[in-house]
């Protein structure tokens, strides 16, 4: 009896000692709080965050595109086919032949209205979700 009233008493006391002292916050501290745990102003981040994604992503369309590319081919032919009949003296096939290509490749549009016009308007989109 006296064991669980020990226990008991070192439950309580170990409850009271894990609450959290209250915060003090000034007016200016609590309003601040307050809108940074406002799911209405974390979706409005959001989406402001989502019309940049957009602007950016038009704005690509407007500026020059650069690639490169590399390939390798192997080849062989058939040279009895390729002239319709056999000739005495020379081989049936030949090859194989290896033939590297590189080269790279730029462009840019010169005025594309449309891909102007979707920059613009992510522009707009971004503005309003700010205002929003």
């Amino acid at each position: 009896m006296m064991r669980s009233f020990f226990i008991l008493l070192a439950l309580a006391a170990g409850a009271a000692a894990q609450e959290p002292a209250p915060l003090q916050l000034t007016l200016r501290d609590a309003v601040n709080l307050a809108l940074k745990q406002n799911p209405v102003v974390i979706l409005a981040n959001l989406g402001v965050a989502r019309s940049q994604q957009e602007r950016l992503v038009a704005r690509s369309g407007l500026m020059p595109q650069a690639s490169a590319n590399a390939a390798e081919v192997d080849q062989r032919f058939n040279i009895e086919a390729l002239l319709g009949r056999p000739f005495p003296g020379i081989p049936e096939h030949a090859g194989p032949f290896q033939t590297f290509q590189a080269g790279a490749s730029f462009q840019a549009p010169v005025f594309d209205l449309t891909l102007w016009r979707r920059y613009r308007s992510s522009q707009l989109g971004v503005d309003a979700s700010r205002s929003g």
